[in-house]
Protein backbone atom coordinates (compact mmCIF):
# COMPACT_ATOMS: atom_id res chain seq x y z
CA UNK A 1 0.00 0.00 0.00
CA UNK A 2 1.35 3.62 -1.15
CA UNK A 3 1.98 5.52 1.00
CA UNK A 4 1.98 9.52 0.95
CA UNK A 5 3.23 12.35 3.00
CA UNK A 6 0.95 15.21 3.50
CA UNK A 7 1.87 18.93 3.83
CA UNK A 8 0.41 22.16 3.13
CA UNK A 9 2.46 22.31 -0.30
CA UNK A 10 1.40 18.92 -1.29
CA UNK A 11 0.33 19.45 -5.33
CA UNK A 12 -3.33 18.14 -6.36
CA UNK A 13 -3.34 14.09 -6.61
CA UNK A 14 -4.87 11.59 -9.03
CA UNK A 15 -5.59 8.61 -5.98
CA UNK A 16 -7.83 5.64 -6.85
CA UNK A 17 -6.59 2.90 -4.45
CA UNK A 18 -6.10 2.64 -0.47
CA UNK A 19 -3.33 4.86 0.63
CA UNK A 20 -1.79 5.54 3.78
CA UNK A 21 -1.56 9.31 4.92
CA UNK A 22 1.13 10.75 6.99
CA UNK A 23 0.33 14.19 8.54
CA UNK A 24 3.16 16.81 8.38
CA UNK A 25 3.46 18.83 11.74
CA UNK A 26 1.45 21.67 10.19
CA UNK A 27 -1.39 19.39 10.65
CA UNK A 28 -1.08 19.11 14.49
CA UNK A 29 0.57 20.32 17.83
CA UNK A 30 2.40 17.82 19.72
CA UNK A 31 4.05 18.28 23.51
CA UNK A 32 5.21 15.67 26.28
CA UNK A 33 3.07 15.93 29.81
CA UNK A 34 3.80 14.75 33.17
CA UNK A 35 -0.12 13.69 33.61
CA UNK A 36 -0.27 11.47 36.88
CA UNK A 37 -3.12 9.43 35.81
CA UNK A 38 -3.06 5.42 34.68
CA UNK A 39 -6.09 5.23 31.97
CA UNK A 40 -5.68 6.82 28.98
CA UNK A 41 -9.49 7.64 28.07
CA UNK A 42 -8.62 9.95 31.32
CA UNK A 43 -6.05 11.00 29.88
CA UNK A 44 -7.99 12.46 26.99
CA UNK A 45 -10.46 14.20 29.25
CA UNK A 46 -7.59 16.64 30.45
CA UNK A 47 -6.02 17.41 27.35
CA UNK A 48 -8.00 20.34 26.22
CA UNK A 49 -7.13 22.12 29.21
CA UNK A 50 -3.01 21.29 28.99
CA UNK A 51 -3.40 22.41 25.44
CA UNK A 52 -5.53 25.64 25.86
CA UNK A 53 -1.94 27.37 27.54
CA UNK A 54 -0.60 26.79 23.42
CA UNK A 55 -4.01 27.50 21.41
CA UNK A 56 -7.43 28.22 21.28
CA UNK A 57 -8.46 24.66 21.57
CA UNK A 58 -11.99 25.12 19.87
CA UNK A 59 -12.70 22.04 17.47
CA UNK A 60 -9.04 20.19 18.28
CA UNK A 61 -9.55 16.17 18.98
CA UNK A 62 -7.14 14.37 20.75
CA UNK A 63 -4.47 11.40 21.02
CA UNK A 64 -1.98 10.13 23.50
CA UNK A 65 0.67 8.00 23.70
CA UNK A 66 2.14 6.62 27.43
CA UNK A 67 5.89 7.13 27.34
CA UNK A 68 8.17 6.24 31.13
CA UNK A 69 6.08 6.54 33.95
CA UNK A 70 3.31 9.29 33.62
CA UNK A 71 4.62 10.97 31.00
CA UNK A 72 2.17 11.18 27.86
CA UNK A 73 3.16 11.98 23.89
CA UNK A 74 0.05 14.37 23.27
CA UNK A 75 -0.99 15.36 20.19
CA UNK A 76 -4.14 17.94 19.37
CA UNK A 77 -5.41 17.97 15.61
CA UNK A 78 -8.11 19.17 14.14
CA UNK A 79 -10.28 16.62 11.57
CA UNK A 80 -12.10 19.42 9.41
CA UNK A 81 -8.41 21.06 8.62
CA UNK A 82 -7.27 17.70 7.30
CA UNK A 83 -10.88 16.72 5.44
CA UNK A 84 -10.78 20.10 3.61
CA UNK A 85 -7.22 19.79 2.69
CA UNK A 86 -8.04 16.73 1.49
CA UNK A 87 -10.27 17.89 -0.79
CA UNK A 88 -8.48 20.89 -1.66
CA UNK A 89 -5.96 18.29 -3.21
CA UNK A 90 -8.84 16.07 -4.62
CA UNK A 91 -7.96 13.39 -2.27
CA UNK A 92 -10.95 11.46 -1.36
CA UNK A 93 -10.75 10.52 1.84
CA UNK A 94 -12.59 6.81 0.97
CA UNK A 95 -9.22 5.85 -0.22
CA UNK A 96 -7.22 6.65 2.97
CA UNK A 97 -6.70 3.43 5.03
CA UNK A 98 -4.71 5.00 8.46
CA UNK A 99 -3.47 8.23 9.02
CA UNK A 100 -0.11 8.74 11.31
CA UNK A 101 1.69 11.40 12.88
CA UNK A 102 5.06 12.00 11.08
CA UNK A 103 6.37 12.64 14.70
CA UNK A 104 6.44 8.67 15.31
CA UNK A 105 7.77 7.34 11.63
CA UNK A 106 11.00 9.22 11.58
CA UNK A 107 12.89 8.14 14.33
CA UNK A 108 14.99 5.94 12.65
CA UNK A 109 16.40 9.06 10.67
CA UNK A 110 20.28 10.18 11.82
CA UNK A 111 20.21 13.27 9.72
CA UNK A 112 17.62 15.82 8.06
CA UNK A 113 15.56 14.50 5.43
CA UNK A 114 13.71 16.11 2.25
CA UNK A 115 10.07 15.35 1.62
CA UNK A 116 8.91 16.76 -1.90
CA UNK A 117 11.26 19.72 -1.24
CA UNK A 118 10.82 20.32 2.29
CA UNK A 119 13.30 19.38 5.12
CA UNK A 120 12.54 18.13 8.11
CA UNK A 121 14.60 17.15 11.93
CA UNK A 122 14.09 15.92 14.99
CA UNK A 123 15.15 18.90 17.56
CA UNK A 124 14.85 17.68 21.85
CA UNK A 125 12.46 14.50 20.45
CA UNK A 126 9.95 16.64 18.57
CA UNK A 127 9.56 16.37 14.36
CA UNK A 128 10.15 19.75 13.23
CA UNK A 129 10.13 21.55 9.84
CA UNK A 130 13.59 23.72 9.39
CA UNK A 131 13.26 26.97 7.54
CA UNK A 132 14.65 27.32 4.22
CA UNK A 133 17.25 29.99 5.53
CA UNK A 134 18.62 27.00 8.16
CA UNK A 135 18.44 24.32 5.44
CA UNK A 136 22.52 24.65 5.08
CA UNK A 137 23.21 23.69 8.56
CA UNK A 138 22.21 20.42 7.82
CA UNK A 139 23.35 17.24 6.40
CA UNK A 140 19.97 16.28 4.06
CA UNK A 141 19.18 13.11 2.87
CA UNK A 142 16.32 12.06 0.67
CA UNK A 143 13.38 9.25 2.01
CA UNK A 144 11.87 6.42 0.30
CA UNK A 145 7.98 6.18 1.61
CA UNK A 146 7.32 2.90 -0.17
CA UNK A 147 9.96 1.61 1.96
CA UNK A 148 8.83 2.84 5.58
CA UNK A 149 7.74 0.70 8.35
CA UNK A 150 4.74 2.64 10.01
CA UNK A 151 4.48 2.43 13.22
CA UNK A 152 1.16 1.10 15.44
CA UNK A 153 -0.34 4.56 16.30
CA UNK A 154 -2.59 5.93 14.11
CA UNK A 155 -6.34 7.29 13.85
CA UNK A 156 -9.10 7.25 11.43
CA UNK A 157 -11.36 10.13 10.32
CA UNK A 158 -15.17 10.18 10.08
CA UNK A 159 -16.24 8.63 7.25
CA UNK A 160 -20.10 9.71 7.29
CA UNK A 161 -22.06 9.42 4.06
CA UNK A 162 -25.08 10.76 3.32
CA UNK A 163 -26.87 7.86 1.77
CA UNK A 164 -26.21 4.21 1.26
CA UNK A 165 -26.70 2.71 -1.80
CA UNK A 166 -28.73 -0.40 -2.81
CA UNK A 167 -26.03 -3.24 -2.53
CA UNK A 168 -24.65 -2.00 0.72
CA UNK A 169 -28.47 -1.87 1.71
CA UNK A 170 -28.75 -5.48 0.90
CA UNK A 171 -25.77 -6.56 2.46
CA UNK A 172 -26.65 -4.97 5.76
CA UNK A 173 -30.02 -6.37 5.56
CA UNK A 174 -28.61 -9.75 5.17
CA UNK A 175 -26.54 -9.10 7.90
CA UNK A 176 -29.24 -8.18 10.42
CA UNK A 177 -31.28 -11.36 9.35
CA UNK A 178 -28.38 -13.77 9.56
CA UNK A 179 -27.55 -11.76 13.04
CA UNK A 180 -31.51 -12.28 14.79
CA UNK A 181 -31.10 -15.76 14.04
CA UNK A 182 -28.52 -16.67 15.75
CA UNK A 183 -29.15 -14.60 18.65
CA UNK A 184 -33.09 -16.45 18.58
CA UNK A 185 -30.66 -19.72 18.35
CA UNK A 186 -28.88 -19.28 21.19
CA UNK A 187 -32.31 -18.27 23.08
CA UNK A 188 -33.61 -21.68 22.04
CA UNK A 189 -30.61 -23.52 23.13
CA UNK A 190 -30.16 -21.55 26.68
CA UNK A 191 -33.96 -22.21 27.48
CA UNK A 192 -33.65 -25.82 26.58
CA UNK A 193 -30.42 -26.11 28.48
CA UNK A 194 -30.94 -24.87 32.07
CA UNK A 195 -30.37 -27.69 33.71
CA UNK A 196 -27.58 -29.31 31.81
CA UNK A 197 -25.91 -25.76 32.72
CA UNK A 198 -26.90 -26.05 36.50
CA UNK A 199 -25.02 -29.95 36.80
CA UNK A 200 -22.06 -28.37 34.53
CA UNK A 201 -21.67 -25.52 37.30
CA UNK A 202 -21.53 -27.92 40.37
CA UNK A 203 -19.30 -30.27 38.66
CA UNK A 204 -16.66 -27.17 38.26
CA UNK A 205 -17.70 -25.52 41.81
CA UNK A 206 -16.22 -29.18 43.19
CA UNK A 207 -13.26 -29.68 40.57
CA UNK A 208 -11.81 -26.26 40.89
CA UNK A 209 -12.77 -25.51 44.99
CA UNK A 210 -14.79 -22.72 44.27
CA UNK A 211 -16.93 -21.05 46.97
CA UNK A 212 -20.18 -22.75 47.55
CA UNK A 213 -22.57 -19.94 47.95
CA UNK A 214 -23.60 -17.08 46.40
CA UNK A 215 -23.15 -14.91 49.93
CA UNK A 216 -19.51 -16.10 50.19
CA UNK A 217 -18.72 -14.90 46.35
CA UNK A 218 -20.46 -11.56 47.29
CA UNK A 219 -18.39 -10.86 50.05
CA UNK A 220 -15.36 -11.58 48.04
CA UNK A 221 -16.67 -9.13 45.39
CA UNK A 222 -17.09 -6.37 48.35
CA UNK A 223 -13.80 -6.60 48.81
CA UNK A 224 -12.90 -5.97 45.30
CA UNK A 225 -15.69 -3.05 45.27
CA UNK A 226 -13.85 -0.95 48.33
CA UNK A 227 -10.79 -1.28 46.54
CA UNK A 228 -12.40 -0.39 43.45
CA UNK A 229 -14.01 2.40 44.97
CA UNK A 230 -10.79 3.80 46.41
CA UNK A 231 -9.08 4.02 43.43
CA UNK A 232 -12.05 5.77 41.88
CA UNK A 233 -11.91 8.39 44.64
CA UNK A 234 -8.49 9.20 43.62
CA UNK A 235 -9.21 9.36 40.32
CA UNK A 236 -12.09 11.78 40.11
CA UNK A 237 -9.70 13.90 42.82
CA UNK A 238 -7.12 14.20 40.48
CA UNK A 239 -9.80 15.28 37.65
CA UNK A 240 -11.29 17.49 39.87
CA UNK A 241 -7.89 19.57 40.36
CA UNK A 242 -6.80 19.04 37.34
CA UNK A 243 -9.46 20.98 35.70
CA UNK A 244 -9.46 23.86 38.14
CA UNK A 245 -7.94 25.98 34.89
CA UNK A 246 -11.67 26.05 33.44
CA UNK A 247 -12.15 28.51 36.50
CA UNK A 248 -9.15 30.43 37.08
CA UNK A 249 -5.56 31.18 35.86
CA UNK A 250 -2.47 29.30 37.69
CA UNK A 251 0.14 26.35 37.28
CA UNK A 252 -0.45 23.29 38.60
CA UNK A 253 3.53 22.29 39.81
CA UNK A 254 3.03 18.74 41.19
CA UNK A 255 0.64 15.85 42.13
CA UNK A 256 1.52 13.03 45.03
CA UNK A 257 -0.57 10.57 46.62
CA UNK A 258 0.40 8.94 49.40
CA UNK A 259 -1.32 7.42 52.93
CA UNK A 260 -4.92 8.60 51.62
CA UNK A 261 -3.45 12.43 51.10
CA UNK A 262 -3.53 13.96 47.78
CA UNK A 263 -0.60 16.80 47.94
CA UNK A 264 -0.87 19.41 45.43
CA UNK A 265 1.35 22.59 44.57
CA UNK A 266 0.37 25.51 42.84
CA UNK A 267 2.08 28.48 41.38
CA UNK A 268 0.99 31.81 39.71
CA UNK A 269 -2.46 31.24 41.44
CA UNK A 270 -5.14 33.06 43.18
CA UNK A 271 -4.34 31.54 46.58
CA UNK A 272 -7.63 31.99 47.95
CA UNK A 273 -9.62 31.05 44.66
CA UNK A 274 -8.20 27.60 44.35
CA UNK A 275 -8.50 26.98 47.84
CA UNK A 276 -12.13 27.54 47.76
CA UNK A 277 -12.78 25.33 44.49
CA UNK A 278 -11.09 22.44 46.19
CA UNK A 279 -12.89 23.03 49.24
CA UNK A 280 -15.83 22.80 47.52
CA UNK A 281 -15.34 18.95 47.53
CA UNK A 282 -12.75 17.72 49.86
CA UNK A 283 -11.53 18.43 53.40
CA UNK A 284 -8.21 20.39 53.07
CA UNK A 285 -5.19 21.22 54.97
CA UNK A 286 -2.50 24.30 53.44
CA UNK A 287 1.19 25.37 53.60
CA UNK A 288 1.31 28.52 52.15
CA UNK A 289 4.75 30.34 50.81
CA UNK A 290 5.40 33.29 49.34
CA UNK A 291 5.49 32.54 45.83
CA UNK A 292 3.79 28.87 45.72
CA UNK A 293 0.50 27.10 47.79
CA UNK A 294 0.81 23.21 48.88
CA UNK A 295 -2.80 22.18 49.64
CA UNK A 296 -3.24 18.82 50.82
CA UNK A 297 -6.50 16.91 50.12
CA UNK A 298 -7.60 13.75 52.60
CA UNK A 299 -9.36 11.23 50.45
Amino acid sequence: MDTIFLQKNTTKLDINQNINLILSPEFYWVRLFDIPIKSKKEVLKVLPNLFEDFFDTDGYSYFAIKQDNQKYLCFAYKKSEILNYCKSINLDIKYIDKIYFAQNEFYNIVNAINIDGTVYTYQDNIFVKIPKNMESLFKIENIDLSSLSLSEYNILLNRDSKYIDNNISMILSMIFILFSFVIFTKIFLINNNINYFEKQKEIIQSRYNLLPSTIQTKSVLQQYNTIGSRYRRLRDAIFYIVNFKQQMDGKLDYIKFKNNILECRFSKIDKQQIIKYIKQKYKISTNDYKQTIIIKVKL
